[in-house]
């Protein structure tokens, strides 16, 4: 099912492994962030590496197709903004040599474990995947952990919420019964996606997670599909 293309995307701001738990406007660059707390995560205003203007409102399809080699410094850079703002549990930024046998190794794993990229407007915004879940346990082989990232660049544009929704459908056809996904509690536009998507609480690591003077839970959202 890849190569999909999707014709708009719903207003949805995400970040990682899963998205936001306030609608938006799509294009609302400017929302209003007066409710928004320091210690909350996966927000641009909050991104370390660089000053990231804010992509405007794309135009044309959304299209997700399987990765190839060439993706690897688009990957690594979105991946490297999530550590950056402290949405992964990874806490060192890799170069695109360190990352590489990483997208190899999905680029090898065949279609029940696939690595996908998002384009909008002749651009990569992110890339998402699907990958087993308790390596080598047959008994748990229908669940699936599902992750994505966007880049920061464009946010708001429901971006993430089309990519999850993609992802899901990818499980689905590969056969999964279970869907997971793993992120930190304080992810909580992640968390909110999730939620909304009918994604639930299935467990919880309480404050398993430590990066710097952040202390949160390690959470596990399920979904039977």
């Amino acid at each position: 099912m890849s190569g999909v293309t999707h014709s708009g995307a719903r207003p949805q701001d995400v970040c990682q492994a899963s998205g936001d738990a306030r609608p938006q406007d799509v294009c609302q660059a400017g929302a209003d962030r007066s409710a928004e707390r320091p210690q909350d995560v996966c927000q641009a205003e909050v991104d370390r590496s660089a000053e990231r203007p804010q992509k405007p409102c794309h135009h044309g399809p959304v299209t997700f197709r399987k990765a190839r080699l060439e993706d690897e410094a688009r990957i690594t850079d979105i991946h490297n903004q999530a550590v950056i703002n402290r949405c992964c549990c990874d806490t060192e930024t890799c170069t695109v040599e360190e990352r590489t046998p990483w997208i190899e190794a999905h680029m090898n794993a065949g279609d029940r474990y696939p690595l996908y990229v998002g384009e909008a407007d002749g651009e990569i915004f992110g890339y998402g995947y699907l990958t087993e879940y308790r390596f080598g346990r047959p008994a748990v082989a229908g669940t699936a952990e599902v992750s994505y990232f966007l880049d920061f660049a464009w946010h708001g544009q429901g971006l993430g919420q089309a990519f999850l929704e993609f992802l899901m459908e990818e499980a689905r056809g590969i056969g999964f019964e279970n869907l997971v996904a793993i992120l930190m509690a304080s992810n909580e536009r992640s968390v909110g996606l999730l939620r909304k998507l009918g994604f639930e609480l299935w467990g919880s690591m309480p404050d398993a997670v430590k990066i710097g003077d952040l202390v949160t839970d390690h959470v596990y959202y399920g979904l039977k599909i």
